[in-house]
């Protein structure tokens, strides 16, 4: 059963790297599609405004092209930008020169001898003089790369950012907007893992192996922001066994569980979220180790570029191993999660791209914990990712015979590179709103140290 198993796995990471190379090739093809046409439109519109005025027929071609490269949420709100442009050309006295319509004139013969305008003919249209101030700087801002949808707080879409190097129009602001809302939220994870920690029995032994693993959200109350997430990740490591006893030749299997809710307030002064989860660790070691933790998490975003938060893990149950020594004596030892807890801050550039520094606090023996962690889009769905996490412990380094009291003995740290491959394309802001929030527990933010306190029986 065990080599089904890891030979499943094994597959699936196969299976998932030569997808995952496919869909990028054609993910990058399409997005370049996408950055010319986009391109293209904006010339489109800034030279047509830059004559003074936008006529139907424009309007149609530029809808008309916009419709095979922009996304549901762009098109419409290009479509409100021109209405917008529309309404207010209305609204403007026409000028002394005006230009006639060109489309041509139908004859309907409702009435003998009269002649009626068809329905789709081209109304006349004012001349709007080109020094007009507010036509003027609005060429002026398509001019420089950039349109944006001017809508009232939460009402319509989200804005639209074209392709720009204007810093005033980085996309960092936070803007009121209705995210598309997509009944479940899926993001796939394949990353090769490193980890050591006193389960290890005196750190004697460094994993290194592979992991597995889905996270997804689907909303519950969408108009309040309430989401369920729920994820697992499987790690195989120690591929050809360890120098523990009983364990020479068997690979360590490892499940992850996360279970949890989350809420995110959208407003004017930036997003607020807070959310809690419940994590599983099944670890198949020496022993068969069950770990039960709470976890919580907030945040802050002042805009769509930063996020300031802070996330703490309080252990719930540990769990117990029964070792034999050389001389024949057996030994009950207990091991729990650490309680822990960090500030962070996450800074997303425009690409998508995002850096996450952390630093705080764990229990004795830990005494801080810091880390990084880092995703660098290749395409709309697919990233490379990157995750560091270290507990420094209170005792110093240097060997020692007490297995409690080494400071080698009782670090922990976890190190992870890999891809991530996000079904409905990577955002941030008001658009990210119903992605899962907290991330699927690892070695690192479910980390366990010796302890006696609600220990679960040993299992063998």
């Amino acid at each position: 059963m065990r080599f089904l198993l890891n030979l499943t796995a094994a597959a699936l990471l196969v299976a998932s790297g030569i997808g995952g190379m496919t869909f990028a090739t054609a993910a990058d093809r399409e997005a370049r599609t996408a950055i010319i046409g986009r391109q293209q439109i904006l010339d489109e519109l800034s030279a047509t405004l830059e004559k003074g005025y936008l006529t139907r027929m424009e309007q149609y071609r530029i809808l008309l092209h916009a419709k095979e490269v922009l996304t549901a949420d762009d098109l419409h709100g290009l479509e409100q930008t021109l209405d917008r442009i529309a309404t207010r050309q209305a609204t403007i006295q026409p000028a002394k020169t005006v230009v006639q319509s060109k489309a041509p004139i139908q004859q309907r013969t409702d009435e003998p001898g009269t002649i009626t305008p068809s329905k789709y003919e081209e109304p006349n249209t004012a001349e709007i003089p080109v020094g007009d101030e507010p036509m003027r700087k609005k060429a002026k801002a398509l001019s420089d790369g950039t349109l944006v949808e001017e809508i009232p707080s939460g009402i319509g879409q989200p804005a639209i950012h074209l392709d720009s190097d204007d810093s005033e129009s980085s996309g960092c602001a936070m803007e009121a907007c209705h995210p598309r809302r997509r009944w479940l939220n899926v993001n796939f994870i394949s990353s090769i893992d490193a980890f050591k920690g006193p389960v290890d029995l005196a750190n004697s032994n460094g994993n290194f192996g592979t992991r597995l693993g889905v996270n997804a959200a689907v909303p519950i109350l969408p108009r309040l922001g309430v989401a369920l997430q729920a994820g697992s990740s499987v790690v195989l490591s120690n591929l050809k066994g360890s120098n523990l006893p009983e364990f020479n030749s068997r690979i360590r299997d490892q499940v992850f569980a996360t279970v949890g809710m989350f809420q995110r307030i959208n407003s004017e002064e930036g997003a607020f979220t807070w959310g809690f989860a419940y994590d599983w660790l099944f670890d198949d070691y020496y022993s068969n180790f069950h770990f039960g933790q709470w976890r919580v998490k907030a945040s802050f975003e002042p805009d769509s570029c930063n996020e300031f938060g802070i996330q703490a893990s309080v252990p719930e149950h540990g769990s117990s191993a029964t070792l034999t020594d050389f001389f024949g004596n057996t030994d009950i030892l207990g091991f729990k999660p650490m309680t822990q807890g960090y500030l962070y801050w996450k800074h997303t550039w425009s690409n998508d791209a995002s850096l996450t520094g952390r630093f705080g606090m764990a229990e004795r023996p830990g005494e801080f914990v810091f880390g990084t962690e880092s995703r660098v889009p290749l395409t709309k769905n697919l990233a490379l990712t990157s995750d560091f996490s270290y507990i420094m412990p209170s005792a110093g380094g240097g060997p020692n015979a007490s297995l409690e009291r080494s400071g080698q003995a009782q670090e922990i740290w976890n190190v992870s590179v890999g891809i991530e491959i996000v079904l409905g394309g990577f955002s941030r802001g008001c658009a990210a709103r119903f992605q899962p929030f907290l991330p699927v527990a690892d070695n690192g933010s479910l980390a366990a140290r010796i302890g006696s306190e609600n220990i679960v029986p040993p299992s063998n």
